[in-house]
């Protein structure tokens, strides 16, 4: 892919402390004033001639004042008759809006001010220029003619926006220009016959800059966005985009926010896309060749749609809709913009209905996938059907938890679940868990104690079973556990201005075996092991397993704060489960191998000490005396604009079905009983990034992720970028993972942004407070 110098939306920017011609007097940050239009017209002078009819010749420090507003001159007429004045030769004027100067000009309270070959700056916020002709109104609107505008300094002209006339709306905020030119750097990079655009912050509607660009996939690109300001709670953003090899893409975004509720809906609606035959043509020919079923993709029509929507309903009642649906398995391939969204293998619907209280906690849920890349006939993003997720409509629950005693200290309820989960292939059917419990929490600055006697109590309906398989089988066996842990603290430091602490913590688990090779696997897997898994009391999420257990599980956390603040400095926690009895349930494929112990766990964290931070998580098998998970993390950030990273991230054995050929896209449900694995798969990547000045308002901004198996580069990017006080400019060229295949795209990004105008080129900043972590692009001073 290659893209080109694009022209985007208008940037609102506040924030970059530059020096500024602004003089406003009542500082940077005044309130917006206006002046006093109902003040008497004052005026004085060196000499004055008066005539019979109250005209006057002034001469002489010419002054006139009304209220807030101020005209200067040496030579003025005033004509009583119109309450006017008069000026010839050189005239300044000034408000708490604007202060301009000139030469010959007239004044009047009723009228405004008219001043020709004009010099105006704006007051209460950066913005100056020059007109053959201003006139000003009474209610703050200065309507121009052969003008030119900027937001740099009034020694700075970077930027420039020439127009043949040029309102400026002090009180709705609003730019509005005709014939317009816009030139950076003496070069004229924009011609429009009709520009609008804010004076601030404020949202209003009318067409944002257009973009344009190529890409060696889609051809030449052009976007013209128009926004329409609905309402002060509601916008609309409708982004047709045109590929010269693909057709017209009707994108759009719509939003809205209430007190209780807040919604958006995004969608890409491409139809016909033209260069779709050709790439569904060569990857069944591919699919072929590997031997592998190769259907019809889809229609040529393209799209993508995702719906938010969240309500917050009187007595607790909650509403969460959140659904995306995409048109093919190639759609992100030939659209997203690096690995995170090529890689995406399911989207999500989910509609969910819930009541939360200080007790209960009741709701309804409807959950379902949609597989990306399941009919994709690439053998390395081949997705058979049992590996699909299931359906889970509908998800019911009802969870009960109160108190009793002092403190509330003695806790019992309830937790219970009924659902019901479909598919294609494979076993389906219903699953009802039902959980009572009680125990005893007691907590203290220096101690806790948490008892737990529970009984879990699974029953299946299942359908699409072998003939002489049991069609409703059960499980139901007591879990219970003893939790409880030490806090000891130390004041450290000359003035006891740190905290030391050790928190010991054990868990003891016990947990009866029962058989459970009947049950279906719905939703349940073996997750990472952390420090929040290892004191959980079942060892697999979700609930079609519940591991056996007879172990003591050990901890030891120590943290360094400030005693004041209370800001953390570091934490260092190691832990270890201890078997008592070796666990026996076991997912298929999974090895226990007889041990005793489970994996020792630990955690790092240095947190803004002297400018580092530090992340490293450990999981170490001590029986093979070998790591199975690493990922450690190291940044300098000595300020907001400058930070270096370095990280490794290591797994050994990425369990996945069989029918996977690249990690990293198991889905949560597994899919059936005898699903076979594989372990031959590892993660072993490392990843730079970093955004460091390294010449006067040049910096460096860089991200390099290389697989250490594979000896390539996953993710590459170089850019350089340009910060002046009222522009800015970047330069990155950008090389990253496409697909499961190993194809890779290359795109290469210019993006001007003008200061309280335009940007001009792709919106890279989200993407690069992504890439690089912790680096926060600064904003253009207004």
């Amino acid at each position: 892919m290659l893209a080109a110098a694009t022209l985007c939306g208008i940037a609102q920017a506040d924030g970059l402390l530059c020096p500024s011609d602004v003089r406003s007097e009542q500082g940077p940050f005044a309130r917006e004033t206006k002046p006093n239009l109902d003040a008497g017209l004052d005026l004085t002078s060196d000499r004055a001639t008066l005539d019979a009819n109250g005209n006057a010749d002034l001469e002489g420090n010419v002054v006139a004042h009304q209220g807030d507003r101020e005209v200067l001159s040496n030579d003025a007429q005033y004509d009583r008759a119109t309450n006017a004045l008069t000026v010839k030769g050189s005239v300044t004027y000034q408000d708490p809006i604007v202060r301009l100067s000139g030469s010959d000009g007239k004044y009047s309270p009723s009228t405004g001010a008219e001043v020709q070959s004009a010099q105006f700056e704006l007051r209460q916020r950066n913005g100056h220029g020059s007109a053959k002709l201003l006139n000003l109104t009474p209610q703050g609107i200065l309507d121009l003619k052969g003008v030119m505008f900027t937001t740099c300094r009034m020694t700075d002209r970077s930027w420039q926006l020439r127009a043949r006339t040029l309102r400026l709306d002090t009180n709705r905020q609003v730019g509005t220009s005709r014939d317009t030119r816009i030139d950076f750097e003496g070069i004229p990079v924009l011609y429009l016959p009709w520009l609008s655009f804010p004076l601030s912050g404020e949202r209003k509607s009318g067409f944002l800059f257009p973009s344009a660009g190529n890409n060696s996939n889609s051809g030449f690109e052009l976007e013209v966005p128009y926004y329409w300001n609905i309402a002060p709670n509601a916008d609309l953003t409708f982004s047709p985009m045109y590929y010269s090899r693909r057709g017209i893409d009707l994108a759009g975004d719509a939003r809205f926010l209430t007190a209780t509720q807040d919604g958006e809906v995004q969608w890409h609606f491409l139809p016909d896309d033209q260069r779709f035959e050709s790439e569904e043509a060569s990857l069944i020919a591919e699919a072929a060749a590997a031997g592998l079923p190769a259907g019809e993709i889809g229609s040529s029509d393209r799209s993508f749609v995702t719906v938010h929507d969240v309500a917050e309903l009187p007595d607790n009642l909650r509403v969460l809709l959140d659904a995306a649906n995409v048109s093919d398995p190639l759609y992100f391939q030939d659209f997203g913009t690096g690995p995170e969204t090529t890689s995406t293998a399911f989207l999500e619907r989910l509609a969910e209905v819930t009541y939360r209280d200080a007790s209960w906690s009741l709701g309804a849920e409807a959950q379902q996938y949609q597989p990306v890349a399941v009919q994709l006939p690439v053998p390395a993003q081949y997705l058979p059907d049992e590996y699909r997720p299931y359906e889970r409509a509908p998800w019911i629950w009802a969870d009960g938890d109160f108190g009793w005693g002092p403190s509330q200290m003695l806790r019992y309820g309830f937790d219970s679940q009924l659902v019901d989960f479909t598919r294609a292939v494979g076993i389906t059917g219903w699953r009802l868990d039902l959980a009572p419990h009680v125990g005893l929490d007691v907590e203290d600055p220096g101690y806790f104690i948490r008892t737990s006697l529970s009984w879990r109590y699974t029953q299946y309906e299942l359908d699409n079973v072998l003939p002489d398989a049991d069609r409703s089988p059960s499980r139901s066996l007591p879990i219970t556990s003893f939790d409880t842990g030490l806090r000891f603290d130390r004041l450290i430091g000359a003035e006891e201005e740190r905290t030391l602490t050790l928190e010991p913590r054990v868990l003891y688990l016990y947990v009866p075996y029962r058989n459970q090779d009947q049950l279906p696997l719905f939703d349940t897997a073996l997750p990472d092991l952390n420090l929040v898994e290892l004191f959980n009391t079942n060892r697999y999420v979700g609930d079609d397993r519940i591991s056996d257990a007879d172990q003591v599980t050990a901890g030891l956390t120590s943290r360094l704060f400030d005693t004041e603040s209370g800001q953390q400095y570091l934490s260092a926690t190691l832990g270890q489960a201890y078997y008592i009895e070796t666990p026996r349930v076991a997912l298929p494929g999974e090895n226990l191998d007889g041990r005793d112990d489970s994996d020792l766990v630990g955690e790092f964290v240095v947190s803004a000490y002297q400018n580092w931070n530090v992340d490293l998580n450990l999981d170490w098998d001590p029986a093979e005396s070998q790591e199975e998970r690493t990922f450690v993390q190291l940044q300098y950030k000595p300020e907001a604009e400058s930070v270096i990273n370095v990280a490794y991230r290591y797994q050994r054995d990425v369990v996945m079905p069989s029918a996977l050929a690249t990690p990293g896209e198991l889905p949560t449900a597994l899919g059936a009983p005898s699903a076979s694995f594989t372990e031959d798969q590892s993660l072993n990547q490392t990843e730079v990034s970093g955004a460091w000045p390294i010449a006067r308002n040049w910096h460096l901004l860089a991200r390099w992720v290389y697989d250490l198996d594979a000896h390539e580069g996953l993710d590459r990017l170089l850019g350089f970028e340009y910060r002046a006080c009222c522009w800015r400019v970047r330069f990155l060229a950008r090389r990253y993972l496409v697909n499961g295949t190993g194809q890779q795209d290359t795109a290469f990004m210019f993006q001007l942004q003008l200061s309280g105008l335009a940007g001009v080129g792709p919106a890279t900043d989200a993407f690069l407070g992504t890439a690089i972590r912790g680096y926060s692009p600064p904003s253009l001073n207004r």
